[in-house]
């Protein structure tokens, strides 16, 4: 019970001083700290730390392996902490691209067009629509992940064909920002929800 309350202080603590630099970068910004999402990314901690961080005021969680995930979903249904909002931040694999459909409120990592096929026809199947963000190479590198103009690491963008139907978040701010709607334009079908929180969650992405 001790060793229970040390690890649950600690977490406040973290979680108070992640806020305060948020907060303040937000500021230096010109933002409001209010506009800023913050993820805690909870992959390999139990369902223990995110409890305590969800009584703090943590709502949203990111995993990266889709096993992983779900035993932390179906756990934290049974605790009934309904609040959780659930975040894939890791790479899907296409075999897998149905167990993506339900549980999470936002998809971090469609890196490639095939990915983005698989999941529109489970989503669809499912009769949901998922949100997601699309990883864009925007170096060209062929070490790295994401969506590229004329290469094959990421697969081609206008590769996906017209029946794509997630919504893709993008932002009308700024180059960068102007790139990846390109990207995700090529993607027929596509719709876009625009805004400071589609950017704060695209950043990770796209930088």
């Amino acid at each position: 019970m001790v060793l229970e309350s040390v690890r649950t202080a600690e977490i406040v603590a973290n979680l108070a001083d992640v806020r305060q630099r948020i907060a303040a970068a937000a500021l230096r910004s010109g933002r409001r700290p209010s506009d800023v999402r913050l993820v805690a990314v909870s992959k390999t901690y139990p369902l223990a730390d995110i409890a305590a961080a969800l009584a703090a005021g943590q709502t949203d969680f990111g995993e990266n392996r889709l096993e992983e995930l779900w035993l932390k979903v179906e756990a934290a249904r049974t605790q009934q902490l309904d609040a959780i909002c659930w975040h894939m931040i890791g790479t899907i694999q296409s075999r897998k691209t149905r167990e993506a459909v339900g549980p999470c409120a936002l998809i971090h990592s469609v890196d490639r067009a095939k990915i983005a096929q698989r999941l529109s026809r489970d989503a669809e199947a499912a009769g949901c629509v998922l949100d997601v963000l699309l990883e864009v190479n925007v170096n060209g590198e062929a070490s790295k992940h994401g969506f590229h103009r004329g290469g094959s690491a990421g697969g081609r963008c206008g590769s996906a064909g017209a029946a794509w139907h997630p919504r893709v978040w993008a932002d009308d701010d700024g180059a960068l920002w102007q790139r990846s709607r390109t990207y995700a334009a090529d993607l027929s079908g596509a719709a876009y929800i625009t805004g400071a929180t589609a950017r704060t969650l695209s950043t990770r992405q796209l930088a």
